[in-house]
């Protein structure tokens, strides 16, 4: 009689495993108690919990922050309205299989609940957010005037800078830079020293323009003379970067507008029209 082969013993769970299943306990439990509540009622919620974990942050306690993060996911999981989480399996003769969470909501992914819930509970545009807290502000970034974009603990496009004053040099060759995908690891974003979220961000974006794609440390950021943009090639010409774009997009956004935050910086010079640079290098503009 043939030997029937043994069925593998499952495999031995990782550390960070058992944590993501404790952790999307602790969210299924949180959901469960939330289901009914309309969306007024988790933006609330989610508030609540923004001032606790922003305390806990200015605190060091990284303990304390993590049940008011699994309520804030909660309630991005009660709008996104989740009937059945995604999951994988593993049989024992080595095969698997995956599936994806089933939903009902008017949010086709998880990602733009997030999204919608951080942006009912940005800070004021202008203001330096609490930690976790979406935001756009000013920062000086190696001396650039910077528009940073601070996504907290959303979803939704990552940690951003833009160029400010298009007759300064900047960072980027282009007027952006992004310094994370979407959303942030809260790990890395952990200080043991308390820090405002401007300091925390000067901090971290200065030191990751200081690396170079080799993974080697400068002592000096790498700063590009305007104008800004897109360079491309025709042919054998490559035509120089043009910063009309980025005019185009100063001239129609608020901040740059009477009473935005960007208008009132001292020192801002006009958006006039597209820039160029003269046969003698010279940065010549048109208002």
């Amino acid at each position: 009689m043939a030997k029937t082969a043994k069925a593998k013993a499952p495999a031995k769970k990782h550390a960070w495993q058992i944590e993501a299943e404790k952790r999307g306990q602790e969210i299924a439990e949180n959901v469960a108690m939330l289901r009914d509540g309309s969306d007024e009622y988790l933006v609330g919620i989610a508030r609540e919990a923004l001032h606790h974990y922003h305390a806990a942050m200015m605190a060091c306690d990284k303990p304390g922050r993590l049940p008011y993060e699994l309520v804030i996911e909660a309630c991005v999981e009660t709008l996104y309205r989740i009937e059945e989480y995604g999951g994988q399996e593993e049989r024992g003769d080595g095969s698997g299989r995956s599936w994806p969470p089933r939903c009902r909501s008017r949010f086709n992914c998880w990602n733009s609940a997030s999204s919608w819930l951080g942006k009912q509970l940005a800070a004021p545009d202008g203001e330096i957010p609490m930690h976790g807290q979406p935001g756009r502000f000013m920062l000086t970034i190696h001396g650039c005037r910077t528009d940073v974009r601070y996504p907290g603990l959303f979803g939704g496009v990552g940690l951003d800078g833009r160029v400010i004053d298009l007759d300064r040099p900047f960072f980027s060759e282009t007027g952006f830079r992004s310094f994370t995908g979407a959303g942030l690891s809260r790990e890395r974003w952990f200080v043991d020293e308390a820090m405002t979220v401007d300091e925390m961000l000067t901090i971290v974006m200065e030191q990751n323009l200081l690396i170079d794609h080799h993974g080697k440390t400068a002592t000096k950021a790498r700063l590009h003379n305007p104008p800004f943009g897109l360079s491309h090639w025709q042919g054998n010409v490559r035509h120089p970067a043009d910063d009309s774009r980025l005019r185009e997009e100063h001239r129609n956004d608020p901040a740059y507008q009477p009473g935005g935050f960007i208008h009132a910086l001292p020192g801002l010079a006009p958006i006039g029209i597209p820039s160029r640079v003269e046969k003698t290098g010279q940065l010549a503009f048109a208002f």
